[in-house]
């Protein structure tokens, strides 16, 4: 758990998160429950905040009586864990999110989950997004295989 720690502060000791020891924390506590993510800096979209953490990885869901893995990005914001992060599906090639999916946008991958959308910043963590995005993906899968047909050939 220490090395752990100590490769995510370094990571981040180049960056403006004013809570980074509780963002540092809460990436040991996810990390530690799974193997499933890899952490790395971003280039931000915003001046005075040049990069953002991204947790990189899949989530784990049992649709159909089948074990499937949705790949997901995970953005830690500045202001987290006052903020929510923001979450993303990323189909792999030869993927798709379903139009009309519940809670994940199909053009942007953006994921919404009660955990999400009611955030508390003083108790929920990232190990509770990992667990609402995997009860979530159980009930409506967030992508699926495109058969060759449908794709473009350029």
């Amino acid at each position: 758990i220490q090395d752990t720690i100590q490769s995510i502060d370094r990571l981040l000791e180049n960056t403006n998160y004013p809570q980074r020891r509780k963002v540092v924390e809460h990436c040991v506590e996810l990390m530690n429950s799974t193997n499933a993510f890899q952490l790395q800096l971003k280039k931000s979209v915003g001046d005075d905040f040049p990069f953002i953490l991204v947790l990189s990885g899949v989530v784990p869901f049992t649709y159909n009586r089948q074990c499937f893995h949705a790949p997901v990005h995970i953005h830690i914001p500045q202001y987290y864990p006052i903020e929510a992060p923001q979450c993303f599906v990323k189909p792999a090639q030869g993927m798709a999110i379903p139009r009309n999916h519940p809670k994940v946008n199909s053009e942007t991958g953006v994921c919404s989950t009660d955990i999400i959308n009611n955030w508390d910043g003083q108790q929920s963590t990232l190990l509770h997004v990992f667990s609402s995005l995997s009860h979530v993906f159980s009930l409506n899968t967030p992508v699926y295989e495109v058969s060759p047909s449908n794709t473009l050939s350029t």
